[in-house]
């Protein structure tokens, strides 16, 4: 038997319960309006933190003075050698003269046809150290310690020796070039200088060490001959580089040099005999400049998701996410007010003595021309504005106070996550709410459709009865009539 709501009674019960359910879902479209209500708001603090740590970033750079120390360097002759300044370097000139480059040692063996051949086996000692053939000694490097590679038959060829020089990172590479007649061996230091002269010693299974059978092939001793101990060929010698700075004679490991001249690294790049090159190492105003605008910009930035996600739509008449939040109004009130603050005891006291002022907009502009003037004749008084540290609040640069401030104001315990926590919470809350309504509204659905089926039952009954008392009535009158 098949029945649908209304069939009865005429009513239709789908339509009408759907219009009550309707009425009784309200509440629930208010719970619906106010979560959204909050995930908005949500989503824009979101928006907020991601433009307060851009900010951040830019004043990062600003913070500390060490970000004030930066120098570039100029070399008059940078094919022969450049530089690079750290923050402690001092503005100065130097004239540099190099005579000699530094050097990885680098020897060959003998060409074999293939690098499948069979050397042989045994082990590979491999030793650094600094070797003087007037005096024929050779002084081990007291920094590295010599490293033995055993060479069975797993690794016995040209090529499995190569590979297992260089697996066993003894401080040195190995490769193999072909020569056009066979193939060589070729084993270099890692680093340069004089220092670090190789030396092979082998342990030859055949009961040989020195001699060019087997494995003793590859033996190198830098004081032995060809063929007793000296049996690879010396592709470069180990050197250091030798250079003057203002006529002082230096020797070095490396061609590069970060402990001669205190903050400042050389890259000799060849030699410049007779022909010294200058030097100059100088604070960097155009970097500070530009750390200085973008941290203008990145101010501008944030202020305007600020005032985006705040703002009233006039067209709309709609509000944004968080207008009249009382926190994205005191951020902007607090970010205004460190930046027209004073700095005590400096040559300059504020930010717009250094070309940093707000307009009328409310915007963040720089005056580059008195900015690079500020740089150029009271360096240290620009850096003491952004980035002094000190135990008078008064007395803090402005780029120190407005990072400190944004780590609170970011940390765990900042007015940003506790906002969103408590956004957070009230979601929540009600997403228990609207369970419980649900809940609600599917037994009063359950409640009005057992009370329109309970009427449509009766009515259909009482239509019943109407009928067969109307077609009792007619009857009674036929027969009255007849």
């Amino acid at each position: 038997m098949i029945s649908a709501p209304g069939i009865g009674s005429g009513l239709d019960i789908n339509s009408i319960i759907t219009q009550l359910m309707a009425v009784e879902r309200q509440p629930l479209n208010q719970l619906d309006a106010r979560q959204k209500k909050f995930e908005n708001q949500l989503s824009a603090y979101g928006q907020v933190k991601s433009a307060l740590s851009t900010f951040q970033s830019s004043v990062n750079a600003l913070s500390s003075l060490d970000k004030f120390r930066v120098y570039s360097t100029n070399s008059s002759n940078d094919t022969a050698l450049t530089a690079t300044a750290s923050a402690t370097a001092a503005p100065a000139s130097y004239q540099i003269e190099v005579s000699q480059l530094a050097q990885q040692h680098k020897i060959s063996a003998s060409a074999v046809s293939a690098t499948t051949n069979v050397i042989g086996t045994g082990a590979l000692t491999i030793e650094f150290g600094t070797h003087d053939a007037t005096a024929g000694t050779f002084t081990a490097n007291a920094d590295k310690t010599p490293l033995t590679i055993t060479v069975d038959g797993t690794n016995n060829t040209l090529g499995g020796i190569r590979d297992a020089i260089n697996k066993a990172n003894a401080g040195v590479s190995a490769s193999i070039i072909y020569d056009g007649s066979g193939h060589r061996l070729v084993i270099s230091s890692n680093d340069s200088g004089a220092a670090n002269s190789l030396k092979i010693s082998t342990t030859d299974s055949d009961g040989n060490n020195t001699d060019t059978s087997g494995l003793s092939l590859l033996a190198y001793d830098p004081l032995g001959t060809a063929g007793s101990g000296k049996n690879l060929s010396q592709l470069s010698e180990a050197r250091d580089a030798m250079l003057t700075v203002d006529g002082i004679a230096i020797s070095h490991a490396s061609n590069t040099i970060s402990n001669v001249i205190e903050g400042v690294t050389l890259n000799l790049n060849r030699m410049n005999v007779g022909d010294p090159a200058t030097l100059t190492v100088a604070r960097d105003i155009e970097a500070v400049s530009k750390a200085v605008q973008d941290f203008a910009k990145a101010y501008n930035d944030i202020d305007k998701v600020l005032k985006d996600l705040t703002a009233y739509n006039e067209q709309t008449k709609k509000g944004a996410a968080l207008q009249g939040d009382s926190i994205t109004r005191s951020i902007r009130n607090r970010l205004r007010e460190i930046m027209t603050g004073t700095l005590d005891n400096n040559a300059l006291a504020t930010l717009s003595e250094a070309g940093v002022s707000f307009q009328r907009d409310g915007t963040l502009a720089v005056n580059t021309s008195k900015l690079d003037k500020a740089l150029s004749t009271s360096f240290e008084a620009v850096g003491n504005l952004f980035a002094r540290e000190s135990a008078t609040s008064a007395e803090i640069g402005f780029g120190f106070r407005l990072d400190s401030y944004l780590d609170d104001l970011l940390g765990d315990e900042g007015s940003l996550a506790s906002r969103t926590e408590g956004i957070n919470t009230s979601i929540r809350s009600l997403e228990r709410s609207e369970e419980r309504l649900l809940t609600r509204l599917s037994q009063v659905e359950a409640r009005y459709r057992a009370q329109f089926t309970a009427l449509d039952k009766l009515m259909s009954s009482l239509n019943t009865t109407s009928a067969y008392l109307t077609q009792q009535l007619a009857s009674l009158n036929a027969n009255n009539e007849s």
